[in-house]
């Protein structure tokens, strides 16, 4: 998945479960690598086998980088509008979002430093060989992988608005 459905998951299932600022970024690690084990778009599917954004064109580029600002901006302003703007469910948020996407951004950042490492090596096998692998890059094998984003995208949502819910009744 690409950064912003990271982020806004991250930061959703932080806010509906804790509101502990230690476990916020942890909470939002896993959601990424459980949600990198389900079909979804990413890009490698946009771009050659090498899957680096490094490599990639600048439409991709652009594309990745405006799909993660309008997510992030997307979740602050829910966070903020759902939360009668309490800086402890923001501050949830932020970190269970950076917690989210700091899987790729770490990889981006740091593999080809850190892979000489064993436990940096380890650990950047275990970010791959646990994602999803499309079949083939055929428009037919998208559907799956569009249909899951959009599901996570909703269920995101409602994290969000089930947490305001409880928290504002109770």
């Amino acid at each position: 998945m690409l950064g912003g459905i990271h982020f806004f998951a991250g930061a959703s299932t932080s806010i509906f479960l804790t509101n502990n600022y230690l476990l916020a970024p942890i909470i939002g690690i896993v959601s990424h690598h459980l949600l990198d084990r389900l079909p979804h778009l990413d890009l490698n599917i946009m771009q050659p086998p090498n899957d680096h954004l490094s490599t990639a064109n600048m439409k991709v580029k652009l594309f990745v980088f405006g799909e993660l600002v309008i997510l992030t901006l997307f979740t602050l302003m829910l966070t903020i509008e759902y939360f009668n703007s309490s800086l402890v469910h923001l501050t949830i948020a932020i970190l269970g979002g950076l917690g989210g996407i700091a899987p790729d951004v770490f990889t981006i950042l740091f593999k080809e430093k850190l892979k000489k490492f064993k436990v940096f090596k380890a650990y950047f096998d275990f970010h791959k060989n646990f994602h999803f692998k499309l079949k083939e890059k055929k428009l037919k094998y998208c559907f799956l992988p569009i249909l899951t984003e959009i599901i996570v995208l909703i269920a995101s949502f409602a994290l969000i608005d089930i947490a305001a819910s409880f928290i504002l009744t109770h």
